[in-house]
């Protein structure tokens, strides 16, 4: 999408000479980034503008690119700062026609940095204008990867506001686009298809989402060259696919291929490998394997860690598995403090809000489970505060909520309790109905009713009805996938209770024809 090269009319070979070194220097800075290794990448980038800014006649579109490469390097910092890349689009706007499309892409690029600092609604905005912008350009295969993608981070911004049905469209439009599109864009179409992949499986649409990383791993199989590690991200989503769906021991085979082709390769960046460790390890903790698991999870930390301070960031995820660990040993101390741990290596203003808000709403479950209510509340307001800016009818919120909605319990505040289990409800039904997540929600406004005399009214006798049915599913789905039963049921067994409970209090008020 970003067009490097020297300004047209330039021959003076010492003035191509350097500019021939300023564009080496930020290929350097991308591949060092890409490799994790962010020290080498400033280094590159900084010679790179050094020399950009010192080249005469001045061209500032080469120093556009320049400041670019910085400004991807910042983004895998702590906390980003896309000042150079605003430089860089006040550069273009000097130098370049309103509609040429190095000005709409970077403006996306911008974009792309919103998203991940909590502004996805203002992201949007300057996506549809520069998606407008582009489709004002003669429609070439270039321009259909430009668009394809500005379509797929338009997409990204939808998701993260909790727009799913938009973002469902955006991301097949954009695959449909790039199936059109050049070399470079038909090599997107697997990343795309990862975005499809993960909104398809956070609704429980399991089947859809299987058969569309099966696609992407054939397509990617037909057309991919030796070493493409396209084919390792397609194999990616399909493993998460399989796991989802309980086809674990494909999901084993999958994860495995992947593996022995990053080691057949020797990826440069340790992110790929740590990736499908930390998805191995995972996969063993759904088989009832965590001897096997927690091994594969301190192996992909470790891995994670190779790239340095982005890479420390990235083992969140893996750190989170460990903790799940820690707490099924019986060990929430170490739980808490391998959470509290993750959350510094995260950063306060860190890329990707939404990690952030998981890894404290997992935090201050943890910390119910260590006996700190205390802590466990004011962690939980803390990942609600984040998604109340970036999503806040996200599915993920009711966690936090029910942790609130039991602190309001234990200090007398039942108005406040019933108003945060309504509203863990109303966002956990966006899930599927087995969901132990939409279930747990639903069990909790049931107890909260029950824990009055009578019978319920009949829109939560029949939210007792629906919870025990998911729970039911829940057993169900386990069992044909062969996934140990024992950690369900806390998640199950109340829901059962509430729907026997509920049905005796319907039948104990309801008078019998004898009585009549």
């Amino acid at each position: 999408m970003l067009t490097l090269g020297a300004a047209p009319g330039v021959s003076d070979p010492v003035v191509l000479g350097a500019r021939d070194a300023i564009l080496a220097d930020i290929q350097a800075a991308t591949v060092a980034r890409e490799s994790g290794r962010l020290d080498d990448a400033f280094t590159a980038a900084d010679r790179a503008i050094a020399s950009a800014r010192a080249v005469q006649p001045a061209d500032p579109v080469l120093l556009s690119d320049a400041l670019v490469a910085r400004c991807d390097a910042m983004a895998n910092r702590p906390q980003p700062d896309i000042a150079d890349c605003l430089e860089a689009l006040s550069l273009r706007e000097g130098a370049l026609p309103p509609d040429d499309p190095r000005l709409h892409n970077l403006r996306i690029q911008i974009a792309v940095h919103k998203i991940m600092a909590g502004k996805p609604a203002e992201a949007q905005t300057d996506i549809e204008a520069a998606l407008a912008g582009l489709r004002r350009s003669p429609m070439t295969p270039a321009m259909r990867t430009d668009i394809g993608m500005g379509i797929a981070t338009l997409g990204m911004a939808q998701q993260a506001q909790d727009q799913r049905r938009d973002a469902e469209a955006a991301y097949r439009a954009a695959i449909a686009e790039l199936g059109a599109a050049d070399e470079t864009g038909q090599r997107y179409r697997p990343l795309v298809y990862n975005y499809l992949n993960i909104l398809l499986l956070n609704e429980g649409r399991l089947l859809e989402a299987l058969a569309e990383s099966e696609r992407s791993v054939a397509i990617q199989r037909a057309a991919a060259l030796q070493g493409d590690p396209t084919l390792i991200g397609a194999l990616r989503a399909l493993a998460a696919a399989q796991q989802r769906a309980g086809r674990l021991e494909d999901a084993d085979r999958t994860l495995r291929e992947q593996l022995a082709l990053l080691d057949e390769q020797q990826s440069p960046q340790p992110s790929l490998k740590a990736n499908a460790l930390s998805g191995l390890g995972s996969l063993y903790i759904d088989m009832g394997r965590p001897d096997l698991a927690r091994p594969l999870l301190d192996q992909a930390v470790a891995t994670y860690h190779e790239g340095g301070e982005a890479g420390r960031r990235s083992a969140t995820t893996a750190q989170g598995y460990l903790a799940d660990l820690d707490l099924s040993s019986g060990d929430p101390a170490a739980a808490v403090a391998r959470l509290e741990a993750a959350l510094d290596d995260l950063g306060l203003e860190v890329s990707g809000q939404q990690g952030r808000a998981a890894l404290l709403a997992q935090l201050a479950r943890t910390r119910e489970e260590a006996g700190d209510p205390a802590g466990a509340a004011r962690d939980a307001a803390a990942a609600l505060e984040i998604y109340s800016r970036i999503a806040p009818s996200a599915p993920a919120t009711s966690g936090p909520l029910l942790i609130l909605a039991r602190a309001d319990l234990r200090d007398g505040r039942l108005d406040q309790a019933r108003e945060r289990l309504d509203a863990a409800v109303g966002v956990a039904r966006a899930r599927p109905v087995l969901a132990p997540t939409r279930i747990a929600a639903e069990t909790a406004r049931i107890d909260l009713a029950l824990a009055q005399p009578g019978p319920l009214a009949a829109d939560l006798d029949r939210l007792a009805d629906e919870a025990a049915q998911g729970a039911r599913d829940l057993v169900l789905s386990s069992a044909r996938a062969g996934v140990p039963a024992q950690g369900l049921a806390d998640t199950t067994r109340s829901a059962f209770v509430n729907r026997i409970e509920a049905a005796w209090r319907r039948g104990a008020a309801t008078p019998s024809a004898g009585q009549r």
